[in-house]
């Protein structure tokens, strides 16, 4: 692993490619490739954690009907139907 540690050095690589993992390992700009659970095990390592930390993983709850009804009715409306809409606003 080399590091970019000029100006020059970053200008070389940062014309819009899209690099791999392990090219941007190589090219020093990540330290290292893992898993969540690496990332997880890392973190608690760092902050000096002697045991896996806990960790608390939300997923994003879908809206049910009965959500939709009684929501904003503009909420509604843009669930429903995604059309223009015309607006006179007075300066």
């Amino acid at each position: 692993m080399r590091d970019i540690c000029s100006k020059n050095d970053l200008l070389k690589i940062s014309d819009g490619r899209i690099f791999t993992g392990y090219q941007a390992v190589e090219l020093g700009l990540i330290d290292t490739l893992g898993t969540l659970e690496d990332a997880i095990l890392l973190t608690g390592k760092l902050a000096g954690m002697t045991q896996r930390p806990e960790t608390v993983i939300l997923k994003k709850r879908k809206k049910s009907l009965v959500d939709i009804l009684f929501s904003d009715v503009e909420e509604v409306a843009s669930i429903i139907t995604q059309t223009p809409a015309i607006e006179y606003i007075w300066k």
